[in-house]
């Protein structure tokens, strides 16, 4: 009976501990997506400033008669910088999302861990990386936005 009781407690225990670790995925799940839910608005933003910095490259002609005391050369190369990066920032987002995988079955709660945090530390990065390239934009491009040209 004594054997009995402790397995039915070694059970318990160990049925706590999985719920738990359950739990903990879930939540690390949802701050995995929630990082997702910050960065993934940008995109919508990244993809105008794109165009129009190409407008603003196709139009360093009438810029220049309008402001002639703007350095084209260092604006020029200023924009085509920051379209690399947007690009960039957008395709490691686009690779992230992607690859990620949250289909889980098979797989114990300590390699969804593993898996989710390893994703967290990436979507984090990538994160950063958005935020950077987003402040770069709005003081790069500032200077434009009462312009024709966009």
């Amino acid at each position: 009976m004594k054997n009995v009781v402790l397995s039915i407690f070694l059970v318990l225990i160990f049925a706590a501990a999985c719920t738990n670790k359950s739990d903990s995925t879930q939540k690390l799940q949802d701050e995995v997506i929630a990082i997702h839910d910050e960065v993934m608005p940008m995109m919508g933003t990244f993809a105008h400033n794109s165009i129009a910095i190409d407008s603003i490259l196709n139009n360093f002609e009438q810029i220049k008669a309008d402001q002639p005391d703007i350095d084209t050369v260092q604006q020029r190369e200023a924009l085509v910088s920051l379209k690399s990066s947007i690009d960039q920032a957008s395709e490691a987002m686009n690779d992230w999302m992607h690859q990620l995988e949250l289909d889980f079955e098979g797989k114990s709660n300590e390699e969804i861990e593993s898996y989710l945090q390893k994703e967290k530390t990436k979507i984090e990065e990538i994160n950063v990386q958005f935020k950077e390239v987003e402040k770069r934009s709005d003081e790069i491009l500032q200077p434009y936005r009462n312009t024709n040209v966009q």
